[in-house]
Order: structure tokens, then sequence, then C-alpha cells
């Protein structure tokens, strides 16, 4: 399974507030397990088809006309019969809340319904235009792109919602471990934030704590810290000189902030903030 081959194949796909999102190609024969750690995925194919087999033992098969929606925390094993093109879109907790926050869809107001571990739909007409947007706009070369991603994916949410099934699915899960913890982080990024003082909070040994958030999110409590502080600081950069955002965030040595930033991003906080005033002259 590797990523698709285009403009974003440093990462494999594209990164903004609200979404992940992840490209893949699939080779015939390809058969492998898949998990979605601490977050729901929207999973579509672009190309081919996928045969899926639950945690339960169900076996599912989808295409370009039908989407698969994965819970967090679920690990399911595909198949590929034929060489395959697909995207999975991986929604943060803050995505789901801004929608329901939006919008007049109460979670209260929501039916009692049966738990699900997955849901295959189809691609009704908003459903596949929000998937064609979003995928159009990713490969795009627009400063603006992440902008527009994280409102066409604001309405995806709102679309899927209308579906009650969906509900369980996407709600996040504000009682687990590392969703309180990265919710403290995310209100937090500012302030100096230790593993010590996330897993005292949540009774856990520092051990056991590194041990869960890497399992259900694919990196280390710090390297979550890290990146999430770096995001951060372009958005800082656009207003404020180098030096203040490195304090701002809690990097007290610039110089420090300076290769952390160069060795995410490829440049300098100061190139940065020279490649933003050129393309907002332009």
């Amino acid at each position: 399974m590797v990523p698709f081959k285009n403009d974003l194949k440093g990462n494999g796909g594209l990164e903004t507030e609200f979404v992940k999102i992840l490209y893949y190609h699939l080779d015939k024969d390809y058969s492998g397990e898949y998990k979605t750690f601490n977050f729901p995925r929207f999973c579509t194919i672009v190309d081919g088809e996928i045969k899926v087999t639950l945690e339960n033992g169900k076996i599912l098969i989808y295409n370009r006309d039908n989407f698969l929606l994965l819970p967090s925390d679920s690990n399911v094993h595909m198949d590929i019969t034929k060489n395959t093109k697909a995207l999975a879109f991986e929604f943060s907790n803050n995505l789901i809340e801004t929608v329901l926050k939006k919008t007049d869809i109460l979670k209260s107001s929501r039916k009692s319904l049966e738990h699900k571990n997955y849901m295959l739909g189809s691609k009704r007409n908003e459903i596949a235009e929000d998937i064609w947007n979003l995928f159009v706009t990713s490969r795009e070369k627009n400063n603006n792109k992440k902008f527009l991603i994280d409102l066409y994916v604001q309405k995806l949410v709102y679309d899927l919602i209308q579906d009650e099934s969906t509900h369980d699915l996407l709600y996040p899960n504000d009682s687990h471990p590392v969703s309180k913890s990265i919710k403290f982080i995310d209100e937090n990024i500012t302030n100096n934030i230790s593993v010590k003082e996330l897993s005292e909070s949540l009774y856990m040994s520092e051990s056991n704590f590194s041990h869960m958030f890497k399992k259900n999110t694919g990196c280390n409590p710090i390297e979550y810290i890290r990146d999430k502080k770096l995001d951060y600081s372009k958005e800082l950069l656009k207003t404020k000189s180098v030096t203040e955002t490195s304090y701002d965030l809690g990097y007290d040595n610039i110089s420090y902030f300076i290769k952390l930033f160069k060795k995410k991003y490829s440049l300098t906080p100061k190139q940065y903030q020279m490649s933003v005033l050129k393309s907002e002259e332009q």
C-alpha cells in the first residue's frame, strides 16, 4: 500500500485544522490490516474495489459508489482484488464539535441507537459532491486550499450527520484518556505541557500513558505536542516576529525553535514569513 504519486507525496496526504486527507494506491492482491487510531475515518474509492473484513468477522465489499465510515480505535482487514486508488478523510474531534455547535443538530435529540462498528453508505448526490470538492481542492496549487478544504469537510460532516446511523461513529469519545489529553493539548498549545502533567491528570504512569497515546495516534505525546505547536506557529508568524512566536509557544531557545521548524517544513520561520508575504502581494 503506497500513497498516490502527486504533489502531496511528501507525507502521502494533506492535513488541515479539521481533517487529514490520506491518499492510497493499493496494488492487486495486497492484503493487510487497516487501523483508524483515535479519530473516525471516512473512506472512499476513486477507482477499484476493496474487500473489508470487520472485527466481528462480517465481510463487505465497497467501490466508488459507496463510502465506508469507521469509528476511532477500529481495526479491519483489507483484501484488494484489483488495482485500487482510495481516499481516507480522518476527522478531528474539533471538526465534529464545530459542526454540532454551528448547526441545530443536537446530540441530545438523537434516538438511542444500536452501536455499530462501521457504516457502509451510498454516495448520494450531496455527499458525492462534497468528496469531489475535497479531492479537487486538495490537488490544486492554491494558497487558500486548506481554508477551502476545512469548509468542504464541514459540509461533508453536516451531510453525514443527517443520517442518524452515523452519530455513534462520529461523535467523539470524550471519556477516552487519549481524547482528554488531546483536548487539553489543543486548548493549551501556547503553554508548556509535559507528559508527566498529562499522565498525572489521568492517574496513569508516564510509560503507560505514552504507550496508550502512541497506540491510538501513531505518535508519542512529545511528538504530538511538538507538531501541534509548529502547526500553530505558522499562524502566529503571519502577524508576529520569529522571537515573539518562539516565546509564545514556550520555546525560550529561539535557535531550537528555528531548527524544529526547518526540519518539519524545510524552510526557516523567516523564509516562511517571506513566502507568505510574497503570496499576499501576488
